[in-house]
């Protein structure tokens, strides 16, 4: 952790919240059903968002 005690928003690409009733829990990308109710993952939901289990984002770009 940063000295100042910022942990940072936590939440990387590929990671999802969970759909499933009013659960919302904040998942880790490699994850398939939430940590909290083991609901399933939304595959759907995550490509509306433009996240691919790979990190990569719509219009990101390696500098060569």
């Amino acid at each position: 952790m940063p000295a100042n005690g910022d942990r940072g928003s936590g939440v990387l690409a590929g990671d999802w919240y969970c759909t499933s009733g009013n659960c919302r829990a904040h998942n880790y990308g490699r994850r398939m059903n939430c940590i909290i109710c083991g609901g399933v993952r939304d595959d759907a939901d995550a490509r509306s968002r433009g996240t691919r289990s790979s990190g990569w984002k719509s219009g990101d770009w390696m500098c060569t």
